[in-house]
């Protein structure tokens, strides 16, 4: 009887432990996140090397369904000091009426990097990197209640969002004749050799009431890490692939280009002074059930937790009883 209790009791601790290490795998993998030692410039303009990294295109809706891809993603990283590696990346958007009036940075055409270094299920692991069109940067982050925002710089100029704690990320956004680029250096942890770094990225399209992320094997969500996928650091150079030059003039679409004029890197973008229409995509683009996911995860593994741990505890207590009688 005491050789069985003792059985369970090992069963139960192991359970307990495992939980939490089950938890932190989650996603599929876009693959390896290759390094650069190349000498990058923070400038808008696409770097080679990017070709190189990790290619994410923006092709879905919160709910999954597939479109057209309207924006390309690129990721690499660098190693830094002893304290700090970096994240680069950099993002192609498709679209000839941008909007940059809303109060929220959601409310305007945007790109949202979402990274997760522990590529666990809990809300409190994801730090979110936003650039708008404008050129302005947004940094949140729930640790701390981190909301950091630069509304200071134009379009074509180099931002840093920081604050006493230090710097989050420098990032530029420049118009094109295909719409507009975004590029962002991240610094971050010391990145080991087969980390899984959970990574989603988002582009913000208002004027076509779009919120669209890259490709998934689930339908992502901005604030639910547990639908993310993640890319595995590698030591390995990123090496320049051949590709086609983009087209100067973008793709056409159901709705006739509008005219603009000839777009320099220091052009602010046109902002409508009126608010669009959106649909309930963006009002709504993840319920809160969803948004609560993660966290709901979190507790139930803790949960689960405690009732194994008590079991053991009533394990313990039977042995002592048995022991004494």
């Amino acid at each position: 009887m005491k050789k069985l209790l003792l059985i369970l009791f090992t069963m139960l601790t192991v359970g307990a432990l495992s939980v939490p290490c089950f938890a932190s795998d989650l996603g599929d993998s876009y693959g390896e996140l290759c390094k650069t030692t190349a000498e990058m410039k923070l400038d808008g303009e696409m770097e080679a090397v990017y070709t190189g990294g990790i290619v994410l295109s923006m092709n879905q809706t919160n709910t999954g369904d597939p479109i057209d891809p309207i924006a390309t993603g690129y990721l690499l990283w660098q190693e830094g000091d002893a304290e700090h590696d970096y994240i680069w990346c950099f993002v192609e958007v498709t679209g000839t009426s941008l909007y940059a009036a809303g109060k929220e940075f959601y409310e305007r055409d945007s790109v949202e990097l979402f990274l997760n270094y522990k590529n666990s299920d809990s809300d409190l692991d994801v730090y979110q990197h936003i650039i708008d069109c404008a050129g302005n940067g947004k940094e949140f982050s729930f640790v701390s209640n981190r909301d950091v925002v630069t509304n200071t710089r134009q379009n074509g100029e180099v931002i840093t969002v920081s604050d006493d704690s230090g710097e989050y990320f420098s990032g530029i956004a420049v118009m094109t004749d295909y719409g507009y680029a975004v590029e962002y250096r991240v610094p971050c942890p010391k990145l080991l050799v087969t980390q899984k770094v959970a990574v989603s990225m988002q582009v913000h399209n208002i004027l076509d009431g779009q919120w669209v992320f890259c490709e998934s094997s689930q339908a992502p969500a901005n604030w639910n890490p547990s639908t993310y996928d993640y890319v595995e650091v590698s030591s390995k150079e990123a090496e320049v692939k051949e590709t086609k030059p983009r087209e100067t003039e973008p793709p056409e679409t159901e709705k006739p280009a509008k005219e603009t004029k000839p777009a320099s890197t220091k052009a602010q973008t046109e902002v409508q002074t009126e608010a669009p229409a959106v649909t309930d995509i963006l009002t709504d683009p993840v319920t809160q059930a969803e948004n609560q996911s993660g966290q709901n995860s979190a507790l139930l593994i803790c949960v689960v937790a405690a009732v194994l741990v008590v079991a053991a505890v009533v394990i313990v207590i039977v042995l002592k009883k048995k022991k004494s009688s």
